[in-house]
């Protein structure tokens, strides 16, 4: 019988990084991670952006204290290199053709394969692990817990602008990323063993170079013993964010139960 301490949760979150007066979106996120002395603020694909992650945490009230710390920490880092800290699924005005791609080799590849898919990549989410005990396998779980997808996602959405209009939707964010392929919600497979075949044949036919460019909005992660929930914009509110990481959690477990 799974008890409540094995469900453990983490959650990433993306900031835009904007300018302290314009409120333009800026690609300053060497000079904002350099400035950090924590180690905790990461960079992502475009330099406009940078990530944290929460340490594993046992319950609700972790995830806020993390949050909340993590935050705090990079608006700090933010604003010492004139900058702000903005946790929403898009820019409501910026465009993408003045920002800067991260360095490094990764973000090149992608750049190269998917050009103006990854070029205009402006889009900032929020990701929710969940541990599943050993022993259970975490593709059933999958299957039932992409059904709740849809109230992750209208509990978090904060992007209804972008480029200066109001698009009609609550998550423009979400309708940019699922431009990419192997994205959305995943397919009904039977098993972790359909689903490694799966990834096998991607690899071998060359349409992923690694299991992480699955990019389904909930899947095995694979790295991680856990559920990785990737539907959700970022939200503006930290009590937000808490409540769609402590449901991402609840629904794990009561699949799981």
């Amino acid at each position: 019988m799974a008890e409540s301490g094995d469900f453990t949760v983490g959650v990433e979150e993306e900031y835009q990084l904007v300018d302290a007066e314009s409120g333009e979106l800026k690609s300053r996120a060497r000079s904002v991670i350099a400035w950090d002395w924590t180690g905790d603020i990461k960079p992502e694909m475009q330099e406009n952006t940078v990530e944290v992650e929460t340490r594993v945490c046992p319950d609700a009230a972790c995830v806020r204290e993390e949050l909340a710390r993590l935050r705090f920490q990079a608006a700090v880092a933010a604003e010492a290199q004139g900058s702000r800290v903005v946790a929403a699924g898009t820019h409501p005005f910026s465009g993408w053709e003045d920002q800067e791609f991260s360095p490094g080799e990764v973000y090149s590849r992608l750049r190269r394969e998917y050009r103006r898919l990854a070029e205009t990549q402006n889009i900032f989410g929020m990701h929710v692990h969940v541990s599943v005990p050993e022993g259970t396998d975490r593709v059933r779980v999958m299957n039932a817990a992409r059904l709740f997808l849809p109230h992750l996602l209208a509990l978090t959405a904060s992007s209804p602008l972008y480029l200066g209009e109001d698009t009609g939707y609550a998550s423009y964010r979400s309708i940019l990323w699922r431009r990419w392929p192997r994205s959305g919600a995943p397919p009904r497979l039977e098993d972790t063993a359909e689903f490694q075949r799966l990834v096998g044949l991607l690899t071998e036919t060359g349409c992923i170079d690694a299991p992480g460019r699955v990019y389904w909005e909930i899947r095995p992660h694979h790295v991680y013993p856990t559920l990785e929930f990737r539907v959700a914009d970022v939200t503006p509110r930290l009590d937000d964010a808490v409540a769609a990481a402590a449901l991402a959690r609840a629904v794990t477990a009561g699949v799981v139960e």
